[in-house]
């Protein structure tokens, strides 16, 4: 068994989208539960969520790029890209290879799931897109974090 060191770390969350957001929040004991803005909620028994606010895709992805990635993906990748600034690793060609992605979600892209079930029982669809079940995986952010870093390791 190998070792693994953390050395940089990166937030998007509930009570904040950067590090320092989040540290804030927590010092100030402020929660990041409130009303839920992105369904409706008439038909739904619980009406509070922890949902991450103030988010802007468009701060940091490419218009182009941002209708294949799962809101549950942008946020891996965000996190992603600033614990590896916070970490001051310079990736070269061995430590790319040797460098792999690990996350952890028992959800994955279920905006892009909901649109899915939505489209197929509720609009009738009889397909859907080649991208919607990629988009749904859990390992999504793992696999678009190592793309777009070139790490090769194990992930």
């Amino acid at each position: 068994m190998r070792r693994v060191v953390i050395t940089g770390i990166g937030v998007v969350s509930a009570i904040g989208n950067d590090v320092a957001q989040f540290w804030q929040s927590v010092q100030n004991g402020r929660s990041g539960i409130g009303p839920i803005t992105k369904i409706d909620t008439a038909n739904v028994r619980f009406k509070n969520a922890a949902e991450v606010r103030g988010f802007d895709a468009a701060e940091h992805f490419e218009d182009r790029t941002i209708p294949w990635l799962d809101p549950f993906s942008q946020f891996g990748i965000v996190a992603a890209r600033e614990a590896i600034t916070d970490s001051g690793i310079e990736f070269d060609d061995a430590l790319r290879e040797d460098t792999g992605v690990v996350t952890g979600s028992c959800l994955g892209g279920k905006e892009s799931e909901d649109k899915l079930f939505s489209d197929l029982y509720d609009a009738k669809k009889t397909r859907f897109p080649p991208t919607a079940i990629p988009a749904a995986m859990a390992n999504a952010v793992a696999s678009h974090v190592a793309i777009e870093f070139g790490l090769t390791g194990p992930t």
